[in-house]
Order: structure tokens, then sequence, then C-alpha cells
């Protein structure tokens, strides 16, 4: 009954569309029945459940080889409306619906087509942990995807040794999971929200629940910035309905740009702990990623630093890459 109810919450039509079709005075009974039926006990899923891990970071979601989608995806008529239980709270789900209504309305100029590669330079940061004895890590990564998912990459910076890394990298479609989904399987991706939730529930893994693993697995999606504006705007309106989604602060990133903050917190799952994604608030691009704790204080980082399209991967990457199957 729980897939069932989050499938009707995924699906809402606007409240104009609901009064059309469904007598006000019908709704109030209705959604009563439904709400008692979905409190029933629900047998947990132990395919999705997966014990708490230290280090999460590149926690790949989805995975790259998953392309039928749409002849599993279900479409469902009774909606719940915005404001039942199940979903973000009130305050995130009207955010993250400005940011995919900004999000469709976008312009792909950033899709890279034939000949074309999608330039992102990435950095990420990584607190120190004096009791491994592991220093402060910062690395840089650089990346060039093709239109037909070959990658190049480029890394720099300090390992959690402490040792320096200057390395470069190839990969063919969909083999860099570091950077996630490739343009084919997101290519594949349903463009309706409520399809594609029932998708990434049915398929996410790798987390402490269900709920945790569509928050990483959007993160994944919108990673690159190689999908699609409708994409970009269903991935967003996933988070509308997950629950455990809050609005979160500050306002800026790391690079001063203006966002729009989500936190994901479950206290029930992972006590003391926060992850968040961070949206251009003009651009509804993912910006950033971090996870902490409780506190409010960081120990993960992931920041875009830039972003675009180019004709062409430098010629000193291209010769120094290692082929990575």
């Amino acid at each position: 009954m729980s897939d069932v109810l989050d499938d009707l919450v995924a699906l809402r039509p606007d409240a104009t569309t609901i009064d059309r079709v469904w007598a006000p005075q019908q709704q109030s009974g209705t959604l009563a029945a439904v709400l008692a039926d979905g409190q029933r006990p629900v047998a947990r899923d132990h395919r999705l459940t997966r014990p708490p891990r230290q280090a999460r970071r590149r926690r790949y979601a989805i995975g790259a080889a998953i392309l039928a989608v749409a002849a599993a995806a279900v479409s469902l008529q009774i909606v719940l409306p915005h404001s039942s239980p199940g979903g973000a709270t009130p305050a995130a789900a009207e955010a993250l619906e400005g940011l995919a209504i900004t999000a469709a309305a976008s312009d792909p100029v950033d899709l890279a087509g034939p000949g074309q590669f999608r330039h992102l330079v990435v950095q990420t940061w990584q607190a120190a942990m004096p009791d491994r004895q592991v220093p402060e890590t910062w690395q840089t990564f650089e990346s060039w995807t093709a239109s037909d998912g070959r990658s190049w990459r480029h890394n720099y910076g300090h390992d959690s040794t402490g040792h320096k890394i200057d390395q470069s990298l190839a990969f063919p479609p969909g083999g860099d999971q570091t950077f996630s989904a490739s343009p084919a399987f997101l290519a594949g991706l349903p463009t309706d929200a409520g399809r594609l939730r029932h998708y990434l529930r049915s398929h996410a893994s790798g987390s402490s629940s269900r709920d945790e693993a569509v928050f990483v697995a959007v993160g994944d999606l919108l990673r690159t910035g190689l999908a699609s504006p409708k994409l970009r705007a269903a991935a967003i309106r996933v988070l509308e309905h997950t629950p455990h989604v809050t609005i979160g602060t500050p306002r800026t990133d790391a690079l001063a740009r203006s966002v729009i903050r989500f936190d994901f917190i479950d206290n029930s799952k992972r006590a003391n702990e926060i992850q968040s994604l961070l949206f251009d608030s003009k651009s509804a691009a993912l910006v950033e990623e971090i996870e902490g704790y409780g506190s409010g204080q960081p120990w993960f980082t992931s920041t875009l630093v830039s972003s675009g399209v180019t004709s062409s991967v430098p010629s000193q990457v291209v010769a120094h890459a290692q082929t990575v199957h």
C-alpha cells in the first residue's frame, strides 16, 4: 500500500484540475479513507534497506545499465493533495515546485551535441579524520563527456593519504561512475514526475532507506547537468514527494552563489546526519552537495565550479589518459 500511496502523491494534479474532475464535497471523504488505509503496517523491504556506513561518498544509487524504464512505469488517476503526509515540508515543496518550473523552462544550451563535450570542473573537500590519521583532502575533478557517453577525466589535488594526485582517465560510454549517469541512461528515463519517482523507488539502493536512496538518486541524475530540462524538472518534483526533505540554510554555496538548499534528515536511520542538495536559485542547476552533522558542520562538500560545452578534450588529457573498462 505504501508504494501505491507514493505514486498517488507523486502524480498529484493541481487544485483546479482536482476541483474540475472531482467534486469538492467528495474529496474530504475519499482522502480520509485513503489515509486511514495507509496507516496499516507494511512489511519491511530489506532489499532497499542498508546498514549505516561511515563513508558514503560516491554512492551511485542507480547504475548506468538499466534502460528499460517506460514499460515498468505505473500511471494512477486518483491522487492525494499537495499537503498530504508523505512528502517534503510545505515550505520545501513550494520552493521545489518553483525550481522545477524554472528547470523546465531552461534552455538546454549546455547539452552536448555530436562532436561536442559537456565540460565540468568540480571541487571536493573532505574533512580530516584525526582518529584515522586521515588529513584534510582537496581534489579537483575536470571531466569531458561526449554525447555518445564516452568521457575523459583529469583528477588533481591530494588524496586521503596526503599524496599528490595528477591523473587522467578515459571511460567507455556509461563507465565513469564518479560523475554518475550517462546521456543514454538519462535519455531512457521518464520525464513525468510520477513515473520517474516510481522508477527510482523501485530501483535506487545503497542507502539506509528507500527515501534516502531516492534523495541520493536525484543528485546522481542531476550532478553532471546532462539531464534534459524536462527530466531535471521531473527529478526536482520527485523531491517534493520525498519524506524528510526540508529547506536548509545558509542560502549561499562555497562560491557565494545564491542557492536554495534542501536537506534530507532522517534521525531514525542516520542520527545527527544531514545530506544536502544546493540548487542555483536562478538556473535551478545542482551546484553543490554536502554531507555533514546535525550541528550543521560539514564533513564533505562537492562544488560545481564551472560547466559548459566545448568542441574538444585537451590533447594532454587524451594522450596521458589511462583507459578504465
